[in-house]
């Protein structure tokens, strides 16, 4: 099964000007850096796999001597049936495993989930900071921000999936540099 991923279908749209517009379309505004697409308002960098809508994704930028790195996205269930992602591969690491982060006893840890992530009818799944994430382990090149890396989920129902991540620091860190 071959997916499109959608900023190339927005091209395409812009390219022809309005004629991408739904019928209703004075009623739909998206906002910048969306498109109106069958599942309503989208992000450019979104990728549909059946029923699920795959968007937002980023690797975190590394740091010198850091030895992984952490990716995220969000996934959105649109459709009726459920799905489960069971795992993701990258050329960029030779490992990529499904972490959680939790606080047990006040104390923050880092735990690998075990089975995969249920994603039900009209669940959004987040993987972000300090959350659910992707974590990077065997990590060839140091991963820079402007780089990009390309990973494959797998998932149950949807198969499989190749997402663009683009390598960028959070905010938080370009703010605190000089």
């Amino acid at each position: 099964m071959k997916f499109v991923p959608l900023r190339l279908i927005a091209a395409a749209c812009l390219a022809l000007s309005g004629l991408c517009r739904p019928a209703f379309a004075s009623d739909v505004e998206c906002l910048e850096g969306q498109v109106f697409d069958v599942a309503g308002c989208v992000d450019l960098d979104t990728v549909m796999a059946e029923d699920l809508q795959l968007s937002g994704a980023w690797v975190r930028a590394m740091q010198p001597g850091q030895k992984v790195a952490a990716a995220y996205l969000t996934i959105l269930n649109r459709g009726e049936t459920a799905d489960r992602l069971v795992g993701a591969t990258t050329l960029a690491a030779s490992r990529v495993e499904m972490h959680e982060m939790a606080i047990e006893n006040g104390v923050m840890e880092m735990r690998p989930v075990e089975g995969g992530i249920g994603i039900g009818p009209g669940d959004r799944v987040e993987f972000k900071p300090a959350g659910l994430h992707f974590m990077l382990a065997g990590i060839g090149e140091t991963l820079l921000a402007e780089d990009e890396i390309e990973m494959t989920l797998d998932f149950e129902k949807a198969g499989t999936v190749v997402v663009q991540f683009p390598v960028r620091e959070p905010a938080t860190i370009k703010a605190h540099r000089h």
